[in-house]
């Protein structure tokens, strides 16, 4: 490119080596002054006066000038560089030699401090390889051509020279606090110049300064390169330190009258087409870089790439166009800039046909600054930056043939000003495109164009900041600004905040969300349009999702989602846009209100729209517990979603679907729950609450223990992993148990419990068959008192005390109850309890198949015994089924039991054992109350309806067999009364053989008050009222049975007796206390196992007498 310089170059090169002979040799450790002295065998000692004008090579040592400096100087290239001093003293330095080259070059040297303040007659200079140490070398006002400083070290050194038109080149040089001032004249009609820094090395505070001016016709090519400053080595990135030195570049143009410019136009004067000025910088590591211009008839075209630079700064003022140069371009690429500052002043408003192309790609900026306070015209092209800050402000926008562009950017806050201060004729655009943006603040005012200028911002996407900023602020003027595709999110001073005139704003798929102030727009005689945009969980004192001011504009809100905005006012649109004029349209949008809102004060609306207004098919969803109230007329429309009032309640929320609303009024609270405003209704302690079709709320008591004890949101009630209605169903993986109301993981179950429960029957009916009929009020007092203690306390007591025990009995150290309860796989309520009553009906069933066969088989040995041996073959059979040990209990005196009487009387103990959970868990499957949700339901499984087919076979049972059980009862006794059989006296003494003679009646009253307990206990639901009749109950039993003492036997009055104390002490227990009081377990536990304890005691104490007789009889 620089082909020309390089030329130059070479043929001074070339000429330096063809002179660099030595006319004169000069060692000042060995040499001496003698008239002929100076050849290379006999070199004089001192640098003398009249020798300066000769070229000298020098030896190692120290040399003094006292006057003139000589202009051509090398070292011989032997021991230490000569050191050449001048105290300080201003001397000059003679270029006119005898071959007449005017040329000052030094080469290999070192000075120190000399003042060379006039080289008279000087062209060309060239220091290279050479050190200046506290020297200043001024070329006055003499003009050179030529200045190579090569490959030296300057330090605090000041070089101070005008030049004209041939080669500037500082190359691998340093600079040590150093000042380098060039002022460069060209008085060159046509050509080229070229000027070259590279690769030198910057300490401390150094400075370069080239202040140039050439006619329009000559090209000046400027490389900048391969330089570096110390404080890089330390700091490779760009950094905001204290002045440390810079590179000033300046230039002008002589040609600018305006005779110049007219002679230029008119292809006078050696006209060009291309830019006369030309700079490149490229890969330096410095801290300030100026470019000025001030005046030229054109900009440069300038190439910033891969540099390391605190400050750049381009400044062009006063620049009138040239009429063949179209545009020049001004490109940063691959750059990490600290700062960068631009500024174009043209108070002679000569650039308008001159356009000037910034391009930024792939840079690095800290801050940056594009001004251009008055006309001229230029574009803007930014792809792939990242700018902390940037600030733009143009005239207008684009230039005629091309937009402005900013692509893939990250700009932390941007700043774009336009505004045209005349009419412009071009219509153009600027596009921001795929950015990423902390804040933008833009403004385009143009009020006095007729042209179209447009801004479009598209997939662009704003990151909130660490500090409180606006994300996009926008204000226009006779402007069309269309943003698509765009999202704002956790802006705490705005998303969108617009104030607009005479413009239009075209707003589609935007997405606000989590902002102070979603979109704010203030507008008059404009057109916007929102369509295809979400705008959500936003919130403001004054504005929620988007807000309305100004007035005469028309304004279309097409398919928006509006979610769960806040504000006092209007938290989803609010418009308070005056005059009659405004066209609002509003269809097709999709909004919901939060339930629960920030502010103190607020009118529950969520639309306000003031002024004319069409809708149409928009949707409206307000929150939990807020009903829809709707204000509508031609001049106003508001949409509200209010909480009811103190004891009123909506279940969901208001809403409107396509314009069909519903939910715009509160229902009363029902009973068993508490409505306050604005808050969940809350369902009572031991309340379970639901809702049918239509939305109406229905709460019934729960089961035991099947909800919370305290107050609750009505949709969470249950306890123990429960769900569904009543909360009769386990969660998923969750089973019921026995001996707990809360279900268990299905993880935790074990299918081996199954073969537990098959065995057991068997176990009881040997029990049962072996089991002793003389005094049964041991049995039937404890029996009646383990089955009616579950009946008294509440299901957690229960779960409780089993824990506990549990815990006694499998973990003594154990501080709480760790039994959680068995489970044997997934089962539903209705076969838990058909599986509670296996073992008493099995028990039932297979004494009932035991006394069959023992009966078919009697029948069968009568068939073949005559009527003569009848008797014998009686007691043969007894002998034949193994019935010839010694009976434990007699039927009557000296007369022992058969194996027909055994089973009998066990069937018929067996019977009263399980009546009272029999019937408890009967009318359990048969009780049902009607949900509004569910119809019909189980009242202790919710989830099953009392139209199971099972429940007819069950009604049948109940009502044929079970409840008239007592009467069936006394009808067998009065049967068997006076009977003389084995088995007849054996049942009578199972039913009343424990009783006294006028009381024989009385195991239909155990029977009666079993049925009557297990009604109260399965019927009555509310706790207290069902502990109370149990109360009534138990203590009108006590007083019966004190008063009649139904037992013959002592024992059997004063076990009766404590099992109903014990039983009414449970009652008062019951219904009375917190079940979380864990003082009342004891008292609970205490009375559950005393009369266990005395039962067992008589037990033991009547084996013992028992055996202590049989003793007795064989030692006789």
């Amino acid at each position: 490119m620089h082909y020309r310089s390089m030329i130059t170059f070479l043929c001074l090169s070339l000429l330096f080596c063809s002179i660099s002979a030595c006319e004169l040799y000069v060692d000042s450790q060995n040499g001496t002054d003698t008239p002929t002295c100076g050849s290379l065998s006999d070199p004089c000692q001192t640098i003398r006066d009249n020798a300066t004008q000769l070229s000298l090579c020098l030896a190692s040592g120290e040399y003094e000038v006292m006057e003139t400096m000589p202009s051509r100087m090398r070292w011989t290239g032997t021991g230490k560089k000569p050191l050449i001093k001048c105290d300080q003293k201003r001397i000059k330095a003679e270029c006119t030699n005898a071959n007449g080259s005017r040329r000052l070059h030094w080469e290999g040297i070192e000075m120190q401090d000399c003042f060379i303040q006039h080289l008279p007659s000087c062209l060309h200079i060239n220091i290279t390889s050479s050190s200046l140490l506290h020297t200043t070398l001024s070329t006055g006002l003499d003009l050179m051509e030529d200045l190579i400083l090569d490959n030296s070290h300057f330090s605090q050194t000041r070089i101070l020279c005008y030049t004209s038109n041939e080669l500037l080149v500082f190359r691998q040089n340093i600079f040590t606090s150093s000042e380098v001032l060039i002022f460069s004249t060209s008085d060159r009609i046509n050509g080229t110049r070229s000027i070259r820094i590279t690769g030198n090395y910057f300490i401390s505070l150094s400075v370069i300064e080239l202040k140039m001016t050439s006619r329009a016709s000559v090209v000046t090519n400027l490389d900048i390169m391969d330089n570096v400053h110390a404080s890089f080595l330390y700091a490779p990135h760009p950094h905001p330190f204290p002045n440390m030195g810079h590179i000033y570049i300046e230039w002008s143009s002589s040609d600018l009258q305006d005779e110049d410019i007219d002679d230029a136009r008119d292809g006078e004067e050696h006209p060009i087409t291309e830019n006369p000025m030309r700079i490149n910088i490229d890969n330096n590591r410095l801290p300030n870089v100026t470019l000025f211009c001030n005046p030229s008839l054109s900009n440069p075209d300038l190439n910033v790439t891969n540099n390391v630079i605190t400050s750049l700064s381009m400044q062009w003022y006063n620049a009138p166009y040239h009429p063949l140069i179209g545009s020049s371009l001004v490109r940063l690429d691959g750059n990490e800039l600290w700062k960068v500052d631009v500024m174009m002043d043209n108070d002679r408003g000569w650039s308008l046909q001159q356009t000037m192309r910034f391009v930024f790609v792939d840079n690095i900026i800290d801050l940056m600054s594009l001004t251009s306070l008055r006309i001229s015209q230029f574009t803007i092209h930014f792809e792939s930056n990242t700018i902390s800050t940037v600030s733009v402000y143009k005239n207008a926008i684009g230039a005629p043939g091309e937009d402005d562009h900013l692509i893939d950017n990250f700009f932390g806050g941007i700043i774009l000003w336009y505004t045209y201060p005349t009419l412009l004729y071009h219509s153009k655009s600027l596009h921001i495109t795929r950015n990423r943006i902390n804040t933008m603040d833009l403004q385009l005012l143009f009020p006095f164009t007729n042209s179209v200028s447009r801004v479009i911002l598209k997939d662009n996407v704003w990151i909130r900041p660490e500090i409180l900023v606006t994300a996009l602020r926008l204000t226009t003027t006779s402007c069309e600004v269309y943003l698509y595709n765009s999202s704002f999110s956790n802006y705490s001073s705005g998303a969108i905040i617009a104030s607009i005139k005479r413009s239009s704003l075209f707003m589609d798929h935007i997405s606000v969300d989590k902002c102070n102030r979603s979109i704010s727009i203030s507008s008059d005689y404009c057109n916007i349009s929102i369509s295809n945009s979400n705008m959500s969980y936003n919130l403001d004192q004054s504005e929620g999702g988007l807000a309305l001011y100004g007035s005469l504009s028309n304004v279309t809100i097409y398919n928006c989602t509006l979610h769960n905005n806040e504000s006092p006012h209007g938290s989803a649109i609010s418009s308070s846009m005056k005059s009659t004029h405004i066209d609002k349209q509003m269809k097709e949008n999709n909004i919901q209100v939060r339930r629960k809102l920030e502010y103190d004060i607020t009118d529950y609306s969520a639309v306000v729209i003031a002024g004319p207004h069409e809708t149409g098919n928009n949707s409206l969803t307000c929150g939990e517990e807020r009903y829809m109230d709707v204000s509508e007329s031609a001049a106003f429309l508001m949409w509200s979603c209010r909480p009811c009032e103190n004891g009123k309640y909506i279940i969901g929320g208001g809403r409107m679907e396509r314009e069909d609303k519903s939910g715009t009024e509160c229902k009363p609270c029902p009973a068993g729950a508490s409505c306050q405003s604005g808050l969940t209704p809350q369902a009572k302690g031991r309340y379970w609450c639901g809702v049918n079709d239509r939305e109406e709320l229905q709460c019934l008591l729960c089961p035991s223990d099947y909800c919370k004890k305290e107050s609750h949101n009505w949709h969470d009630s249950c306890l123990g992993n429960r769900e569904g209605v009543l909360c009769g169903t386990c969660a998923a993986n969750y089973t019921l148990g026995f001996f707990t109301s809360s279900c268990l993981p299905t993880s935790e179950c074990k299918s081996q419990w199954m073969a537990l429960f098959c065995i057991i029957p068997i176990f009881y009916f040997i029990i049962l068959v072996l089991l002793p009929i003389g005094d049964g009020s041991i049995w039937k007092s404890t029996s009646y008192f383990i089955q009616t203690v579950p009946l008294l306390i509440s299901q957690g007591q229960r779960d409780q005390v089993i824990s506990i025990l549990a815990s006694i009995f499998f973990n003594p150290s154990a501080t709480t109850g760790l039994f959680r309860g068995v489970c044997i796989g997934q089962v539903d309520y209705v076969e838990m309890q058909m599986l509670s009553l296996y073992i008493p009906l099995a028990t039932l069933f297979v004494l009932s198949l035991a006394c069959i066969f023992i009966f078919i088989y009697q029948r069968v040995q009568e068939r073949w015994t005559s009527s003569r041996r009848s008797y014998q073959a009686l007691v043969m059979l007894e002998y034949i089924n193994g019935d010839a040990e010694p009976e434990l209990g007699m039927t009557g005196v000296g007369e022992k039991r058969t194996v027909m009487s055994r089973c009998t009387a066990g069937l018929i103990t067996a019977f009263l054992l399980i009546y009272g959970g029999l019937v408890s868990t009967c009318l359990k499957l048969l009780f049902c109350v009607q949900a509004k949700s569910s119809g019909w339901v189980l009242y202790n499984a919710g989830s099953i309806g009392c139209n199971q087919p099972w429940r007819i076979p069950l009604i049948v049972l109940s009502g044929l067999f079970l409840i008239p059980s007592p009467l069936a009862l006394l009808f067998l006794r009065y049967k068997l009364k006076g009977t003389q059989t084995k088995v007849g006296r054996d049942v009578l003494t199972v039913i009343d053989g424990c009783y006294r003679e006028q009381t024989k009646y009385w195991e239909a009253v155990y029977m009666v008050r079993r049925l009557v307990i297990a009604m109260a206990y399965v019927f009555i639901i509310d706790e207290r009222w069902s502990a109370t009749v149990m109360r009534s109950l138990l203590m009108a039993s006590l007083a019966l049975h004190l008063q009649l003492s139904p037992f013959v036997t002592g024992r059997g009055h004063l076990l009766e007796t404590i099992c109903l104390l014990c039983l009414c002490g449970l009652t008062l227990l019951n219904g009375q206390v917190d079940d979380t009081d864990e003082r009342y377990y004891v008292i609970i536990q205490v009375l559950i196992v005393i009369p266990l304890l005395v039962s067992l005691v008589m037990v033991v104490e009547k084996f013992t007498a028992k055996i202590r007789r049989c003793v007795q009889k064989r030692s006789r």
